[in-house]
């Protein structure tokens, strides 16, 4: 169990982003709460952009995360 508050946000921040080897997360976040959703995974990083882009909102961006946890792409509607 986490000893802080910044270390409970990191361990939710690595759960969302980490996607499964070979595959690429599709991440919802809303900019009301700060809350983040996973919409899914994809084979491809065209399969995840193509789905980020059609679930961004205005308000919740939504971005594309690889394996390792790096962000690959960010969806956002103005």
């Amino acid at each position: 169990m986490p000893d802080s508050y910044f270390e409970e946000l990191c361990a939710e921040a690595q759960r969302v982003r980490g996607a499964s080897p070979g595959q690429f997360r599709v991440v919802n976040c809303s900019r009301f709460n700060g809350e983040a959703t996973i919409l899914g995974e994809s084979a491809t990083l065209e399969a995840a952009k193509e789905a980020a882009r059609a679930a961004a909102k205005p308000l919740e961006p939504v971005y594309v995360y690889d394996d390792t946890g790096a962000l690959v792409f960010a969806a956002e509607v103005s």
